[in-house]
């Protein structure tokens, strides 16, 4: 009998600069530009898969699924960023963002049962980014490249499942869900 490696080591241990590992129960903060990051269910807003850029799943090249650790994040920190990342003007006042719980990602599983992705620690340092450091940023990619055969099938059923983990959208400060806009 074999036992497999983990596929997830850098979940295990957090940079210095970081507030320790993520812990499953911990909330992920994403943000959400504009309305064509959402898909409707009835009245319901949904992150669309879309809105994961293929690039960003695979992690090469040092990408992620850039997150921020809910409760980890200073409100005025969330906020700032949130602004910065919007594009929709009616959403200027109070931006959107979309919540996931660490477990639901982790419990992402491909169909031999291996986990999907990877949820981590991945403190910015302020280089690239004009809000400067955050040590409460988290990254989210995929745990094992995929089949060659069946890559393309493969990574939509992915970005589909993790658009699916992020069920909660609403607006940053008044904590409201979003409302469909009146066309």
């Amino acid at each position: 009998m074999s036992v497999e490696a983990d596929p997830c080591p850098c979940e295990l241990e957090a940079p210095e600069t970081a507030p320790g590992a993520v812990n499953d129960q911990e909330d992920l903060a994403r943000f959400i530009a504009n309305p064509d990051e959402i898909v409707w269910d009835g009245n319901s807003p949904r992150v669309s898969p879309g809105s994961f850029s293929k690039q960003d799943i695979r992690g090469g090249k040092g990408r992620s699924i850039s997150t921020f650790r809910f409760s980890l994040t200073a409100g005025e920190e969330l906020l700032n960023r949130a602004r910065s990342y919007n594009s929709h003007p009616i959403w200027d006042a109070d931006p959107v963002i979309s919540l996931a719980k660490t477990l639901y990602l982790r419990n992402i599983l491909d169909k031999s049962g291996r986990r999907e992705v990877c949820v981590y620690a991945e403190p910015l340092d302020g280089t690239d980014d004009v809000h400067g450091p955050c040590a409460s940023h988290a990254g989210i990619r995929r745990s094992q490249p995929a089949s060659p055969k069946t890559q393309r099938a493969e990574l939509n059923m992915l970005r589909d499942q993790i658009a699916s983990a992020f069920g909660v959208v609403e607006h940053v400060i008044s904590r409201t869900p979003l409302a469909r806009e009146p066309e």
